[in-house]
């Protein structure tokens, strides 16, 4: 029963790692070495986590401006005209967004106004740009923009048309004396 104490004396302290154990036997006084086990370390988890988030990139670029405008610009003689002008052009067939390489590229309306009326230009037309403010309704429609807008005007007669530059939609917005 001594030796049996003594036994469970030396494998508790040989558990808990402490420094020297001393057991006492009635005769003599044993020392034992502390011994460190190290336990090998469970594998790590791994646990993979894979999260697509959208991020805009903005990219500050100049427009493309015609240097000099041309003085002998037209305005267009009906609507027949600038309906058939605008099918004919392919400005609202570029995609709002372009992926150059990893780099997105959104385009907005400013950048379509600004492209049609270049567009105008090079045939010989004038077009203007018109931006609308964030509430205003358009004019001889029920859309009211929710944020800024830009659109393109061009003078047929006596009246002012308005074009959407993204869908070629166009109407007769204004009545000038």
């Amino acid at each position: 029963m001594k030796h049996l104490r003594i036994l469970i004396l030396l494998l508790f302290a040989y558990g808990l790692g402490v420094g020297v154990a001393y057991v006492a036997i009635p005769s003599q006084v044993i020392t034992l070495p502390a011994q460190v086990i190290t336990l090998p370390a469970p594998p790590p988890e791994i646990i993979e986590v894979v999260k697509e988030v959208e991020t805009r990139v903005y990219v500050d670029r100049p427009i493309e401006r015609i240097k000099e405008v041309p003085q002998n610009l037209k305005d267009f003689q009906s609507p027949e005209e600038l309906i058939g002008w605008l099918a004919d052009d392919t400005t609202n067939e570029i995609p709002a967004k372009l992926d150059f390489g990893g780099v997105l590229l959104e385009l907005w309306c400013m950048d379509y106004a600004e492209m049609l009326r270049q567009s105008a230009q090079e045939g010989g037309y004038r077009l203007n740009v018109q931006v609308f403010s964030a509430g205003t309704q358009l004019p001889m429609s029920d859309r009211v923009v929710d944020t800024a807008h830009a659109m393109n005007t061009a003078r047929i007669g006596d009246g002012l048309w308005l074009i959407e530059p993204q869908t070629d939609k166009a109407w007769r917005a204004y009545h000038i004396r």
